[in-house]
């Protein structure tokens, strides 16, 4: 799991905001999950903080649009206690609900209507 699990404003779509919950990074073999591809050809950037080619970095998150009167999550469904067959996501007991409500999100004004 990555180390900045967070939510923050990332977008205004008209009268909205859209914010982004991180609910957990997870880098997989790139073999695994395009076993066709070649690895060998793909580019690092620069900043993969020791991530090569041959890995791949998943980010898994919520969005969460905010208006006037309500909040409307946009879940990945992933969610914790679910038997998954990726190990990476089996059986999770992660914090969800504090992250979801310790971020921005609910420290940002409603957007005017």
């Amino acid at each position: 799991m990555g180390s900045k699990i967070q939510n923050t404003l990332g977008h205004s779509v008209g009268a909205a905001q859209l914010f982004r919950v991180q609910e957990q990074t997870v880098t997989f073999e790139a073999a695994k999950l395009f076993p066709e591809a070649q690895v060998s050809k793909v580019n690092s950037p620069d900043d993969t903080e020791g991530i090569s080619p041959q890995h791949i970095v998943i980010s898994v998150h919520t969005w969460a649009l905010k208006t006037l009167e309500r909040i409307i999550l946009i879940d990945t469904g992933i969610g914790n206690h679910k038997p998954r067959p990726v190990a990476a996501f089996d059986m999770r007991d992660t914090p969800f609900q504090l992250r979801l409500f310790s971020g921005d999100l609910m420290h940002q004004p409603a957007p005017d209507a």
